[in-house]
């Protein structure tokens, strides 16, 4: 019996896309059929990441008025912040470099590059923190009075959060939130 199985092959593996992602403080690329770790990417990976860094120069001039002058710390930085989910889809589509994931590395509200280099779904739709762990919430099927209370919010609070959110993201109702969120990986548990 000759069945073929319908899954999702991670980018970089059997493609000729590759995937950016951090664990830690270490930045990975699955690219080839492998992971590499950074600074050992192959170099048409390199380049890739060098031309977006050229085409996006207001987020090396942060990493530089930062102190990062060296240029592998501020490519290291870069896809850290840029691309730092693991999401299994492509980081380069037609030949450059997408900014489209969310990932929540853990250093928000005290990062010195938030909203300036990293591309997290609380700047690309304009949610706010806040706003991010309520899609969370929803995406976990929390109701409203849950959800006040686990983010220590008024009961009447809560439907204003659903609103805003509705409206910044173009959205209908709580199912398409829900949709939303897994769509661009906003699952984890909320900080």
């Amino acid at each position: 019996m000759n069945s073929e199985v319908n899954q999702q092959i991670p980018a970089g593996l059997l493609d000729d896309s590759f995937e950016l992602f951090s664990k830690g403080s270490q930045q990975y690329c699955v690219a080839e059929g492998r992971i590499w770790t950074f600074p050992d990417f192959p170099q048409w990976v390199i380049s890739a990441i060098k031309v977006d860094m050229i085409k996006n120069q207001s987020k090396v001039n942060w990493l530089i008025k930062t102190g990062l002058v060296d240029e592998l710390d501020q490519m290291k930085w870069y896809v850290h912040c840029c691309f730092g989910g693991f999401d299994g889809k492509p980081d380069f589509v037609n030949n450059e470099l997408v900014h489209s994931e969310y990932f929540d590395c853990g250093h928000r509200g005290h990062c010195l590059f938030e909203g300036k280099i990293c591309n997290s779904i609380v700047y690309q739709f304009g949610l706010s923190p806040r706003e991010v762990d309520y899609v969370k919430c929803v995406h976990q099927g929390m109701q409203d009075k849950e959800i006040a209370e686990k983010m220590n919010i008024s009961a009447t609070t809560a439907p204003v959060y659903i609103r805003n959110i509705l409206k910044k993201l173009q959205l209908g109702n709580r199912s398409d939130i829900v949709r939303f969120a897994s769509d661009h990986k906003i699952t984890n548990q909320i900080t």
